[in-house]
């Protein structure tokens, strides 16, 4: 039987629940690439989002406003609610990074957790007969930060 993640579960817990389910373990990087590359999905800072011809963030959140009868500013409001330990973190970037994530599962969570097991796919289910594309894909091979760099020889 498969574990449900919850829209309160921690990323940790999140992860540790997925491995279970997948029966080996995830390399830490993979988590980091996974949030650098959703982080800045969420924050429209990537050249990739262009060429890809992809819904900006806010688009997406004021068609899933409209749909569901929220206020784009209320949606937005939430993001300055969300916060993240500093041990998370070591720099400002990756700090925006982790909450734009928070913020878009806390919706995802919010909106779609009480009638599905996968609630950020239930939005990306919702929005694709407006835009054509899986308004949250992301590239998950962003090196932003110093370890995902290789060094020079």
């Amino acid at each position: 039987m498969r574990n449900t993640v919850f829209a309160d579960t921690s990323l940790r817990a999140a992860v540790r629940i997925l491995v279970k389910d997948l029966g080996y373990p995830l390399h830490h990087t993979t988590l980091h690439r996974w949030l650098t590359g959703f982080g800045e999905k969420g924050l429209d800072r990537t050249e990739w989002i262009q060429q890809r011809f992809m819904p900006s963030t806010a688009v997406t959140m004021a068609e899933t406003g409209k749909q569901h009868g929220i206020g784009l500013s209320s949606i937005l409001a939430g993001r300055a609610n969300v916060k993240i330990s500093p041990e998370r973190y070591r720099s400002e970037r990756r700090k925006d990074q982790l909450m734009a994530v928070a913020w878009i599962l806390r919706i995802a969570g919010m909106l779609f957790g009480k009638n599905s097991d996968f609630p950020l796919w239930q939005w990306v289910g919702i929005l694709l007969p407006v835009f054509h594309v899986v308004v949250w894909d992301f590239p998950c091979l962003l090196s932003v930060t110093a370890f995902q760099h290789v060094r020079p020889p």
